[in-house]
């Protein structure tokens, strides 16, 4: 396409997602190339089509007079790129269309040229009254009209309701924003950016912000002036409270964010001792400026582990386990299509191993946190509850140190919608005296 007149960020686009179908690959590991702001338009459009491709594929199916299914995969790539274009950007429509018509032309040749642009002309035209699902059941279409799993719409609206969930969803759906540990700049250094701001209003020395990229180019992130983490992963890490001078147990550390906030807030003072089972995601924890001093790495499965394999007395220990993810569905644009409802099961059963497992490390008044980025009560307040009826050694010490309205039932749970965060959940147990 070098002679094309479509924009170079769309090309790009459009080659990346016929990467991911044809690989499966994840959309934050594609290498899109492109200069910086190429990139950004790139990838917005990129992680919208895969976060809507159930309801734009539901479009096609209804606007189309053919049958779907025979539609060439490059023709429905481009179809779902220009609907997304259309129906979630701010693109004057006569752009996007003619932008798609000749990505069609160059991409697949002039004979489908009539069909893409008839079917995002009638897209523009019924914005306001486009085609809804109507399957007979209520989950399944809001699950289509969302752009979710099916599955996962009926769990939540299990758990919290259909008013709850509906608006969970569509908050999954937002373009997501940012938050900062600003480790060695101020506030007013963002100012002097151009990067617009505001103060986390749960984890302090944290801001929210809309862009990320005059930051990198400032060079703070690689400097470790900066961090980019979730509000919800911070405030696990302040349920675990380190203080300067502990010795903390990190059981399931890479890629390591949670790690360098706890060495962090520990002033440089202690000893942390981060494990994984992967030496591979460890290494981007290695590399981290800043992670050197006080963290220590060790590379091992962690429902091995034994007292004897870790440090004497530690004060903290931190179980973040593999969970689903449903907290960060809205960061994540790809998660929500690789999750099934066998991997709950099979998440919740690790899940009690690795609990198990840490148990074991713990001594006599120590604490232990047990956190996940999961919105699902199986892999929470179960999994808990479960343990504590396990072991009546342990108690739920209640998380007084950290905001109220980020408590829930003497456990830490945060939410998409009552707190602008992704979902994270944390329990903080302790072992009882000897």
């Amino acid at each position: 396409m070098a002679d094309s007149t479509v924009s170079p960020a769309r090309q790009l686009a459009y080659r990346a997602l016929t990467r991911i179908d044809q690989t499966e690959a994840y959309v934050d590991q594609v290498d899109i190339g492109g200069t910086p702001r190429q990139r950004r338009q790139a990838r917005d459009v990129v992680a919208g089509v895969t976060r809507q491709q159930r309801w734009l594929w539901f479009l096609i199916t209804q606007l189309y007079n053919g049958t779907p299914n025979d539609l060439e995969p490059a023709v429905v790539r481009i179809l779902k790129m220009g609907l997304y274009e259309l129906l979630f950007q701010a693109t004057p429509a006569r752009a996007a269309v003619h932008q798609y018509v000749e990505l069609a032309k160059d991409v697949v040749g002039k004979r489908v040229a009539g069909l893409v642009n008839g079917i995002l002309r009638t897209t523009d035209r019924q914005r306001d009254d486009l085609p809804q699902p109507d399957t007979g059941d209520p989950e399944r279409d809001l699950a289509i009209r969302t752009s979710m799993p099916t599955w996962l719409v009926r769990r939540w609206v299990d758990a919290r309701g259909r008013a709850e969930t509906e608006a969970l969803l569509h908050r999954l759906n937002e373009r997501p924003t940012y938050a900062l540990h600003l480790f060695d700049v101020a506030p007013t250094d963002l100012d002097d950016l151009g990067v617009e701001w505001t103060p986390s209003p749960y984890v302090d020395g944290m801001v929210r912000v809309e862009a990320l990229q005059p930051v990198v180019q400032a060079g703070w992130l690689d400097e470790g002036r900066v961090m980019v983490q979730g509000e919800g992963a911070a405030l696990v890490v302040d349920l675990l409270d380190p203080q300067p001078g502990d010795t903390v147990l990190d059981l399931c550390a890479a890629p390591g964010t949670k790690t360098r906030y706890i060495a962090h807030r520990m002033d440089g003072q202690g000893r942390v001792w981060a494990n994984d089972h992967s030496a591979h995601r460890l290494q981007a924890l290695q590399e981290a400026p800043g992670a050197t001093g006080i963290i220590e790495t060790h590379t091992a499965d962690a429902r091995t582990l034994s007292p004897q394999d870790v440090p004497d007395a530690p004060t903290h220990v931190l179980l973040d386990v593999p969970c689903t993810g449903t907290g960060v569905l809205g960061r994540r644009a790809d998660l929500r299509w690789r999750r099934t409802p066998n991997d709950v099961q099979e998440l919740v059963a690790l899940q009690d191993e690795l609990l198990e497992s840490a148990a074991r490390l713990v001594p006599p008044e120590g604490i232990l946190v047990y956190s996940t980025c999961s919105l699902l009560p199986q892999e929470n307040e179960e999994r808990v509850q479960a343990f504590l009826d396990r072991h009546s050694d342990f108690e739920v010490a209640s998380p007084t140190h950290l905001p109220s309205d980020v408590r829930h039932n003497d456990f830490l749970q945060t939410d998409p919608v009552t707190h602008g965060t992704d979902g994270a959940f944390g329990a903080r147990l302790r072992r009882k005296a000897a």
